[in-house]
């Protein structure tokens, strides 16, 4: 972790988890009724938990790729 939080490009990839983090969590519940379906069968819980793990794939893989500093 402390190598993370020593150069920007790591503290911009814990900004982006923890943002995306929080838009799940506390902002998108309140955008769309308990019962609203995405696709006639996707829940609001089931979406929010995939866009969490879509954001942190693309931000980890791009991270890993470009600015891992044990290369």
């Amino acid at each position: 972790m402390r190598e993370i939080t020593r150069h920007t490009p790591g503290k911009l990839f814990i900004v982006v988890l923890v943002s995306s983090l929080v838009f799940a969590v506390a902002i998108l519940p309140f955008l769309f009724e308990p019962g609203t379906l995405f696709f006639g069968w996707i829940t609001v819980p089931v979406l929010s938990g995939a866009v969490i793990m879509l954001v942190w794939l693309v931000a980890l893989a791009i991270y890993v790729k470009s600015y891992w500093p044990y290369r």
